[in-house]
């Protein structure tokens, strides 16, 4: 039959609430990639992001917290 593989030790990330190991991690680097190329597409669509994480106001302006 077929040969049997060989688990590779995965290296493990230590991050205060739990534990990520080195799959957990990659998969958040390309989810954050993808998030990144779908908000930065125009301007609007990066304004539109950054209000809704509170570092802009909805008329557009810096908040006040990072001024």
């Amino acid at each position: 039959m077929g040969k049997k593989k060989k688990k590779k030790k995965q290296k493990v990330i230590v991050v205060r609430p739990g534990v990520l190991n080195h799959a957990d991690a990659e998969r958040f680097e390309k989810a954050c990639e993808k998030y990144l190329k779908k908000v930065t597409k125009s301007k609007e669509t990066a304004q539109k992001a950054l209000q809704k994480l509170g570092i802009y106001t909805p008329t557009g302006r810096i908040a006040k917290r990072y001024r």
